[in-house]
């Protein structure tokens, strides 16, 4: 911490999982509450770690009144938000007779519930609506990348740019369509 400015405004913390070594972390964010007093703190974590209630008396216990846990959250439903990230059963501490993630923070209440089959059809749906807009993308990029090769221009970086951007496009309308009809596409 003695490298990074007072005066900064914000620091994130990323990782993996910045919570599993939570005590050698613990003393990070120690040194940060003394170091960067002023400094908005924020923590990725996928909050698992606070079913343990060691973890949380210590992250109580820096004081820093700028320390915060960002839970990314990728569903209403905790155990969609689990197959999103991955998680094994123990990870939602099922074998071991933990918490799950429905018991560590609380998830939002959708106005209606959402079943899995419901956020499948609006999947399916945007997947679906996209097709025009990536064609558009794919073909405006074309234009642009044709119009920048047969401009004169010393700006090599410019010149890149487009064509990569165009072919990026080109690659990704390719994998749509081959997602589209089943098939992975590397």
């Amino acid at each position: 911490m003695p490298f990074v400015a007072p005066t900064t405004h914000a620091l994130t913390f990323t990782g993996g999982e910045t919570l599993s070594d939570w005590e050698d972390f613990i003393d990070v964010l120690r040194a940060c509450c003394d170091l960067l007093p002023a400094t908005a703190i924020q923590v990725l974590t996928n909050g698992r770690a606070f079913a343990n209630s060691q973890i949380v008396d210590a992250w109580k216990d820096i004081g820093h009144p700028n320390l915060m846990a960002a839970i990314p959250v990728y569903a209403s439903v905790d155990h969609i938000h689990d197959h999103v990230v991955q998680a094994r059963p123990r990870d939602r501490g099922i074998d071991e007779g933990g918490a799950d993630m429905s018991s560590i923070i609380e998830f939002p209440i959708a106005d209606k519930p959402i079943t899995e089959s419901e956020i499948d059809k609006l999947h399916g749906d945007a997947f679906r609506d996209l097709d025009m807009s990536i064609c558009d993308c794919e073909s405006m990029a074309k234009i642009a990348a044709q119009i920048v090769m047969n401009t004169k221009t010393e700006d090599r970086e410019l010149a890149f740019a487009v064509v990569h951007a165009m072919e990026m496009l080109t690659a990704l309308k390719a994998n749509y369509y081959a997602a589209w009809h089943g098939e992975r596409k590397p």
